[in-house]
């Protein structure tokens, strides 16, 4: 089974070791997951954007939050998985690309958004920059207004919904995630997961 773990920002640690502490108990039972259920071991992905800090200090951190769970995480990196005693456990950080380590998911779901509905998101934009003022929370960060631009050229589609449900559901076309290369990097990672039984 994987377990996507999304930390809604890097502060949520606490939260995070709770569920797993969760997941080691139902599958460190002796032998019963094997002999109760159909699932007999789990991989933690974990998935995080850089920001401002970058590829490399995101995975540094990563590694010192969750290697007293864990245990030794230095050989894990962006996109590279480790075995532990309960489980593997990958990391993979959103970042705008090779030549900068920094950015965030929103930096590729943007442009994949501004191809599949061109005139939807110049408008959103332009509303999103035009009538923002700097205490909202919309004026927080870029990505928080990229969120804010993809999600309202979304809402012809998703009336009402949210980021997740107007790239999801067929917002966003199949063959948007197909071409994206961002897309196929995290299918590469996810495949690679080093399962102990197969």
């Amino acid at each position: 089974m994987f377990v996507l773990i999304r930390t809604h920002g890097k502060d949520q640690v606490n939260a995070v070791q709770e569920l797993l502490k969760d997941l080691h108990e139902i599958f460190d039972c002796e032998g019963e997951p094997i002999d109760w259920y159909d699932v007999s071991e789990y991989a933690a992905a974990f998935l995080f954007d850089a920001d401002a800090i970058g590829v490399t200090a995101t995975v540094n951190e990563f590694r010192e939050r969750y290697g007293p769970h864990f245990g030794d995480l230095s050989a894990v990196d962006h996109g590279k998985w480790v075995k532990t005693d309960t489980s593997s456990v990958g990391c993979f950080v959103f970042h705008k690309g090779t030549d900068d380590e920094t950015g965030t998911l929103e930096d590729h779901l943007a442009p994949m958004t501004r191809a599949e509905w061109p005139d939807r998101y110049a408008k959103a934009h332009d509303f999103i920059h035009d009538n923002r003022n700097d205490s909202d929370r919309v004026s927080r960060s870029c990505a928080s207004q990229l969120k804010a631009v993809i999600t309202a050229a979304g809402q012809f589609r998703a009336p009402g919904d949210g980021l997740t449900h107007v790239i999801g559901r067929d917002g966003l076309s199949s063959t948007a995630f197909e071409e994206s290369s961002l897309c196929k990097e995290l299918v590469d990672f996810l495949k690679a997961t080093p399962w102990v039984r197969r």
